[in-house]
């Protein structure tokens, strides 16, 4: 039995439901199923993030903390797989609660009054774990990964990329440095990596610019054994925009090397992938943990590809959306192969799928989509500019977010939605200001 399977979260302060607790952990039991009692603190959302559990059961009134709706709230914000299904058990007889707990995605929600109601609980766990379990886990985890035949990569370049993906996949080594520009599929490219494995394993994936946790908590957490770590048996991890380290992902990665990967190989069915733009820490990583590396040429070396891509894009946009897009021709194909794409393959597809969108409402003539062509692509150049990773905060609120992530820039970066070079340049000109004051 592996931990973890269900969490339960039950205000045990009320002896009713610290007997439903003992009975549902009884019961599930019974089925050959491990579950933990999570006690309620301030620290509750944190904690059920890094358990990641399979099935979480849950009052609704999490003392003074928290609710039950703001812990599915949070867990919303995660891709689906990392998202556990929740069963409420709970005395609070809202039908508007109940309604909304429906709404974020929750199995049932079950009043404590109900002569059968922990029997009931403990069942549909049960079974929807059951329900998961016996899934493929690249089905469970991986049912919308492209595989590997499915990329676009029909130039030499990328057909050659494609058959390193199949050696690396094939091979005992546990990691992968994929190295490529932003938008141009590294975190794709891995989950096609993975679900070519010999042996199928779950696909987890952490963003640096966006992670606002310690990565020791979310990798290797040593010091809290109860916690289970996204790498590990059976689990793929991909780590992405590497780049955004501080120093600390090397750290924790050197910590757990020599406990994941003894032997230098694959023990435990675990793998590790690392996307980054920067050559010079590709192949830092490369070295320092022995691993495969793979390079994504850029779209400008791929201008064969565009075609296959475009037509992919219409053709996912269309069946999606229930549309009928007229064919883009010719001509819209050359003008999309003679245009700069400094957003990679990301920039392309999304600029596609919104052009196919317009043309089909009403429906355009081949001449007219090469404009439409232009307005979208204008659109979302502009919207990156807004979007920016290097539009700086102002200096007083890098600090408050500096001093409130403990001092650790990555993590002050990610919730500022600023690089840790724009942050070390705004600190530093507050430093410089201090200095002449």
């Amino acid at each position: 039995m592996m931990e973890n399977q269900v969490c339960i979260v039950l205000n045990e302060r009320e002896p009713n439901k610290a007997r439903a607790a003992d009975n549902l952990e009884n019961l599930l039991t019974g089925e050959g199923i491990t579950s933990s009692r999570i006690e309620i603190t301030k620290n509750l959302e944190k904690v059920l993030i890094n358990r990641a559990p399979t099935i979480l059961i849950m009052d609704f009134l999490l003392g003074d903390f928290s609710t039950g709706l703001d812990i599915m709230a949070k867990f919303a914000e995660f891709a689906p797989e990392r998202r556990p299904q929740v069963i409420f058990l709970t005395d609070e007889p809202s039908i508007q609660v109940a309604v909304e707990a429906l709404k974020l995605g929750a199995l049932d929600y079950v009043e404590m009054d109900s002569a059968d109601a922990v029997q009931k609980v403990a069942q549909l766990a049960a079974n929807k774990y059951y329900e998961r379990v016996n899934a493929a886990p690249t089905q469970a985890r991986l049912q919308s990964t492209e595989t590997l035949d499915e990329l676009v990569y029909q130039t030499k370049e990328g057909i050659q990329v494609i058959n390193e993906c199949r050696s690396a996949a094939l091979s005992d080594q546990p990691v992968t440095v994929i190295l490529a520009k932003r938008g141009m599929g590294r975190t794709a490219l891995a989950r096609a990596i993975t679900s070519a494995r010999k042996k199928p394993c779950y696909f987890s994936e952490i963003d640096l610019d966006l992670c606002e946790e310690k990565l020791t908590d979310l990798i290797y957490p040593a010091d809290n054994p109860r916690i289970d770590p996204l790498l590990g048996l059976d689990k793929s991890l991909m780590i992405d925009h590497c780049e955004s380290d501080n120093g600390e992902l090397i750290h924790v990665l050197e910590q757990a090397l020599s406990f994941l990967w003894p032997n230098g190989s694959v023990t435990q069915n675990n793998y590790l992938l690392l996307g980054t733009d920067d050559t010079d820490q590709a192949r830092a990583l490369t070295k320092l943990l022995n691993a495969s590396l793979i390079t994504i040429p850029d779209i400008d070396t791929r201008k064969a590809d565009i075609q296959a891509i475009t037509q992919k894009a219409v053709r996912e946009t269309a069946e999606l959306g229930k549309l009928s897009v007229p064919d883009f021709g010719t001509e819209a194909f050359v003008h999309l192969s003679e245009k700069n794409w400094p957003g990679g393959l990301r920039q392309l597809v999304a600029v596609v799928a919104d052009a196919a969108r317009i043309i089909s409402f009403p429906k355009k003539e081949p001449a007219e989509i090469v404009e439409v062509i232009d307005s979208c692509y204008d659109r979302w150049m502009t919207t990156q500019e807004m979007l920016s990773p290097q539009l700086a905060p102002d200096e007083f609120t890098a600090a408050i977010a500096l001093e409130a992530a403990g001092g650790n820039k990555r993590i002050a970066a990610a919730r500022l939605g600023c690089t840790i070079q724009t942050l070390d340049r705004v600190v530093s000109e507050l430093t410089l200001m201090q200095g002449e004051a």
